[in-house]
């Protein structure tokens, strides 16, 4: 065994870097060590299964772990060791990478099986990284209620991710491009997402202080396995929050507040990506908390706007429940119903149904809580149709309020109001509402809803795919579609910040656009010919 002792380091004092192989000490091995060093001051070597073994079961409660093992030790070694907390990651370093990939692609600790040691070195740069932040992920100053986390980062005003930034030094964040790429590469093959949330928190809750930093920290990286392969998030997410809910320690989580913290922690390049990537088969965030009393716009979904396509704008007036369910059952959307959270007060969510086949004609937009007015005159003119909801005892004993919130939508394209839990439409408190209705907005049309908060029934399947008709052909034929004036008002949301950052994207995809379009071969030199030939030999 030999021995290399660290500095003290307050993040990274406890983790050794292990390195197991019988051929240990050649002069190459010894060189390598010495590169490791530049990374991991503390390095322990072994020669032996059995010594290394004992040293990893000896030392449990002072380190953790970071290994190096042969193809033929790792294949002996991991099955014992895999399952410690301790063991963050493992590395295969061999000369056969497609042999030691049949067993290694079983223990998601595996990080990387390969016989090139920049490769190697890259990746357990990549760990010691991991390790060094983890305390440092920023969960926001709007945190579920009774979340008693500090928080080790740094809340500017604007969002970490719309800070201006030198595009040359991306450091300042937690995540990159790289780290999407990277995400659970090896560790979920063959594996169920219900299974790898229910290891997350058999995990959590084995572990001395349950430090809910490090779990969200592991839980953003499925997250981001599950969105370069363009899944729904909800196969994963849906199990974990029901596990951690039966936790008393644990706050509510929600899919909204873990897709803000990977936002949050992420570069504004990656946050684009990551944007694209959601509205695959998942809700994409367009309004989001407010930090410092200023309710925040995601800017990146200017990029994945859809256009060509009417959005209506599904909001409620009045207490209100059950508004979500009837959307996602007219629509065929998975918007996250609303729990006790400041997530779900007046935030809103945009399904574009990109993951259909064949398209629907409309795409839908969902607001979680009540809206206020004054939220709804700063979005309005970005939908192209309303869908409003509103309780009937509150239509006839609040009917200027009602009126109040339709007057301002009065020259969009299509309003429908919902008048819901209705037993009889012709009583007379509700014609007189309506009466009155109709000269304060006369393009308001008005459909008739049951209680309907059984969506299994015969009557209401009915009355729900007789709702979805009236949608989807009224809302199409009132469509204008006007692209400058959409991306004119969706800039209007930015901040100066995010209007400084469009403005720099601009201007680079401009600098290089001509050469894009009618570049020749010299403005691409690692694509010609020659280097090509040299990549595959």
């Amino acid at each position: 065994m030999t021995t290399h002792s660290p500095a003290s380091n307050s993040n990274t004092e406890n983790l050794m870097l292990i390195w197991l192989d019988g051929n240990i000490n050649t002069s190459e091995n010894l060189s390598a060590k010495q590169e490791l060093l530049r990374i991991i001051s503390n390095i322990q070597t072994f020669e032996t299964l059995d010594k290394c073994r004992e040293f990893i079961n000896s030392n449990l409660n002072q380190y953790q772990f970071i290994l190096i093992v042969s193809g033929r030790f790792g294949q002996e070694l991991v099955p014992h060791i895999h399952q410690l907390s301790q063991i963050l990651a493992i590395h295969v370093f061999c000369m056969n990478p497609k042999v030691n990939l049949q067993w290694a692609k079983d223990f998601e600790k595996i990080k990387s099986v390969t016989v090139d040691f920049r490769k190697l070195l890259s990746a357990i740069k990549e760990d010691h990284k991991n390790r060094t932040n983890v305390k440092k992920i920023v969960l926001m100053n709007t945190l579920p209620p009774n979340l008693n986390i500090v928080n080790q980062g740094t809340i500017l005003p604007n969002q970490t991710n719309e800070k201006i930034v030198d595009v040359n030094n991306l450091s300042v964040f937690q995540f990159s491009l790289k780290d999407l790429v990277n995400a659970g590469e090896l560790q979920y093959t063959n594996k169920k997402m219900k299974g790898i949330a229910n290891d997350l928190v058999k995990k959590f809750k084995a572990g001395v202080d349950r430090d809910i930093n490090l779990l969200i920290m592991i839980v953003l990286e499925p997250m981001m396995y599950l969105l370069k392969r363009e899944q729904s998030l909800s196969d994963f997410l849906d199990p974990l929050i029901t596990l951690l809910s039966k936790e008393n320690d644990v706050p509510r989580i929600s899919q909204r507040w873990l897709v803000d913290v990977m936002m949050n922690n992420s570069n504004r390049f990656l946050c684009r990506r990551l944007i694209a990537l959601l509205s695959k088969h998942n809700p994409v965030p367009m309004i989001q908390p407010p930090i410092n009393n200023k309710y925040r716009f995601v800017s990146s979904i200017i990029h994945i706007w859809d256009y060509s396509r009417p959005i209506l704008l599904s909001f409620s007036i009045g207490e209100f429940k059950g508004k979500t369910p009837l959307v996602n059952a007219l629509f065929d959307t998975n918007f996250e119903q609303s729990v006790n959270s400041n997530y779900f007060h007046e935030t809103i969510d945009v399904d574009f149904g990109y993951h259909f086949i064949a398209r629907r004609s409309l795409n839908v937009a969902d607001v979680h809580g009540i809206i206020s007015i004054e939220t709804l005159q700063r979005v309005y003119r970005i939908f192209d149709g309303f869908l409003v909801h509103v309780q009937s005892t509150y239509f006839t004993s609040n009917i200027s309020d009602v009126i109040t919130f339709l007057r301002l939508l009065s020259h969009s394209g299509y309003i429908l109001l919902l008048i819901r839990a209705l037993d009889d439409k012709d009583d007379e408190t509700v014609q007189t509402a309506i009466t009155n209705l109709d000269s304060e907005c006369s393009n308001c049309e008005v459909f008739y809803l049951p209680n309907v908060a059984n969506t299994n029934t015969y009557a209401t399947k009915e009355k729900i795919g007789e709702l979805r008709e009236r949608c989807f052909t009224d809302a199409v034929k009132c469509f204008n579609p006007n692209e400058e004036n959409k991306r004119k008002y969706l800039e209007q949301l930015m901040d100066d910040v995010q209007l400084k950052n469009a403005e720099q994207d601009k201007t680079f995809v401009e600098s290089i656009r001509q050469v894009l379009i009618n570049g020749e071969e010299k403005d691409y030199p690692l694509y010609s010919f020659d280097n090509r030939f040299k990549l595959f030999n």
